[in-house]
């Protein structure tokens, strides 16, 4: 249970907060965008299992002139939530993703508050831009132009961070997709007081599944189903063992290059997985993990599933956004 609070729906349920919000995915590209989008269908009904009472829609509205690209993404997106199979990665110029949540929620997932017991109606409008990671360069490209408009216009930002791109190149990641856009608005749209974007932004940290960074996890008594996130806020610092673990996929970098951007006290990191993590018993031991391809592995006996697809703090980033920013 991501959010270490109690199952069920609120006992007494208070008024209904009303909110609204336009939220913006950002990522690199292989960072996990497309299959984030079309999981959530999954873990509105996961959510849903959680609290009875909850009701929540994913609505899919693919855009752009490209008849083909929106087929495919529906498509894909079916063969997810029946097959239990990740979708490839989309290679398009100048598209986007475009969904809606929206429904009655505990409004303690709002804000991580488990003493919490009303209900909140989130109306999210999310998008998210499918930009060739070239148009970020010198001179931008392709698509590039909608971005800096999006982000402005956004009350909170999702910044998805790929460990495996840092433990593979052993590097710094290429971070032009965030620092360009937000470079251009932020003396646009930064408040006067702190020179800072009022938004609040969720850095998740996808593809925890994967056995480099799970067996990781694990050597230092890491658990992220009891720490699926933290707060950066004023006088709150990570364990000892976390700060090696962030450090260590390079996250840690790349949450102080947000320090550019946004306030810490509007700041929070999320472990997230696409496919989720697997339980206590189940057959597929990790070391066939590295064989794994969109959730299939490849055996003598032909591909089977790894396990069916139990997205992990995929919606819950969402939500958090939908909070009211710290003033």
């Amino acid at each position: 249970m991501a959010w270490g609070m109690r199952r069920g729906a609120p006992p007494n349920p208070a008024p209904v907060v009303d909110t609204s919000r336009t939220i913006s995915i950002m990522g690199a590209v292989g960072a996990g965008k497309t299959v984030l989008s079309r999981t959530l269908n999954v873990a509105a009904d996961q959510l849903r299992r959680e609290y009875p009472e909850a009701s929540v829609a994913v609505t899919y509205r693919p855009v752009g002139n490209n008849p083909s690209v929106i087929n495919e993404f529906r498509t894909g997106t079916s063969q997810l939530q029946t097959r239990g199979v990740l979708p490839d990665s989309t290679k398009v110029v100048d598209q986007s993703i475009t969904f809606s949540i929206a429904g009655k929620v505990p409004a303690k997932l709002l804000d991580g508050t488990p003493t919490r017991d009303d209900w909140a109606i989130v109306k999210l409008n999310v998008e998210v831009p499918d930009v060739p990671g070239e148009a970020y360069g010198t001179v931008p490209g392709a698509g590039y132009e909608n971005v800096p408009a999006l982000l402005a216009r956004s009350t909170g930002i999702m910044l998805l961070y790929d460990p495996i791109r840092f433990l593979r190149r052993q590097g710094e990641p290429n971070r032009s997709y965030i620092d360009r856009p937000l470079g251009e608005i932020l003396h646009h749209a930064a408040t006067d007081a702190e020179l800072k974007l009022a938004h609040r932004v969720a850095i998740c940290c996808t593809k925890i599944d994967d056995p480099r960074v799970f067996e990781l996890a694990r050597e230092l008594d890491i658990d992220f189903r009891r720490s699926p996130w933290f707060d950066r806020g004023a006088g709150r610092t990570p364990s000892a063992a976390m700060r090696t673990f962030l450090q260590r996929i390079g996250l840690d970098a790349f949450v102080e290059a947000t320090d550019n951007y946004f306030s810490r006290e509007r700041s929070r990191v999320f472990f997230s997985s696409a496919v989720g993590l697997l339980r206590a018993g189940e057959d597929t031991a990790p070391h066939e993990w590295p064989r794994d391809y969109g959730n299939v592995v490849l055996t003598y006996g032909g591909p089977r599933l790894r396990s069916q697809p139990r997205p992990f703090n995929i919606l819950e980033p969402l939500l958090w956004l939908c909070g009211t920013p710290p003033a």
